[in-house]
């Protein structure tokens, strides 16, 4: 058996029609350049208790197998038939409505008030193997951006049904440019920032699994409930929209209207917009040494009075991540 290496290794996706059930792959499949995946699977071994006359355990119960884990990647626009941040944005989400004729597609991910919201089969060539993720559903989608970086780092966490063994595919990757901090821009109620440094950015949905008694040795469910959207940034104190107008926000507990811009082209980009941001922190101006001064600060991202929060993709896909 031969050693495998993990940059021999590779991944592609597909959207499952029913959760659980993986669907028929295309060909080339779509891949996802990743960095790193890390899934393991939690079949909750138990030790009895049982008084048998000895000290030593004799016995123990399986529960239901569950497989838990990470997708690291860098930021991707995707496009038509090859992976991208849209696929598992879209899931978290729910709903994914797709606007133009032509190239480009605008995409508009919304929040969908329901649990039942679209999953993905899993595809892994580990260099020693073929594996596939059924029924894999994000928990948690963030996005990092620190112009201080090269890159701009995307974390995917979540929960599949189960694992089977699978058959080699031909996967196809995306030509597009990678997206980097240099592409970002911010904008606090209509305004410019100048000096922001980072924004972090995690869309959630709590994730509970059904253990139903259908005999089977898998989760029988796997609903997605509460969405949560969370920002954190930091910059240098004095600037445009980083100065005591938003601390001043913070601490009168005024929302503040938020848009995040990273752009390749005009054909390619990803705008979030969040209508109504709550500061539920703010550190600073601090002082140290002769060190410029700086500030940080988090937020949650609320259900607008008017509006919505959403993501808008621009990209070379026709159809739909989620119908």
């Amino acid at each position: 058996m031969a050693i495998g290496a993990s940059k021999l290794g590779q991944m592609a996706l597909a959207k499952e029609t029913v959760w659980g059930t993986a669907p028929t792959f295309p060909n080339p499949a779509p891949g996802l350049v990743i960095t790193s995946e890390d899934f393991s699977p939690d079949v909750g071994i138990e030790v009895f208790q049982e008084i048998s006359g000895s000290m030593q355990d004799r016995r123990t119960g399986r529960g239901v197998e569950q497989w838990k884990g990470t997708i690291e990647f860098p930021l991707e626009i995707g496009g038509q038939g090859v992976g991208g941040v849209g696929e598992l944005l879209s899931s978290v989400f729910g709903t994914d409505t797709v606007s133009g004729i032509a190239d480009p597609y605008l995409h508009t991910l919304t929040v969908l008030e329901a649990t039942e919201i679209s999953s993905y089969s899993l595809w892994f060539d580990r260099d020693v193997g073929y594996y596939q993720l059924q029924g894999f559903r994000p928990s948690s989608v963030s996005i990092s951006v620190d112009r201080g970086s090269s890159s701009i780092p995307v974390s995917i966490n979540g929960i599949a049904q189960q694992e089977v063994s699978s058959t080699t595919k031909v996967v196809g990757y995306s030509t597009e440019l990678p997206m980097t901090p240099q592409m970002a821009g911010v904008t606090v109620d209509g305004v410019t920032v100048d000096g922001w440094e980072k924004v972090d950015v995690e869309f959630s949905r709590e994730l509970e699994a059904i253990n139903a008694l259908t005999g089977n040795d898998y989760i029988g469910l796997l609903l997605s409930k509460t969405f949560t959207a969370k920002l954190s940034a930091s910059g240098v104190f004095g600037t445009t929209k980083l100065d005591d107008v938003v601390r001043s926000a913070y601490r009168n507990r005024t929302p503040m209207a938020i848009v995040i811009t990273i752009q390749i082209s005009a054909n390619r980009s990803i705008v979030m917009t969040f209508p109504k941001v709550q500061l539920d922190s703010f550190k600073g101006p601090k002082l140290s040494g002769s060190d410029i001064v700086r500030a940080d600060f988090t937020g949650i991202i609320l259900k607008p009075d008017t509006g919505n929060n959403k993501v808008e993709i621009k990209n070379s896909r026709v159809s739909s991540y989620t119908a």
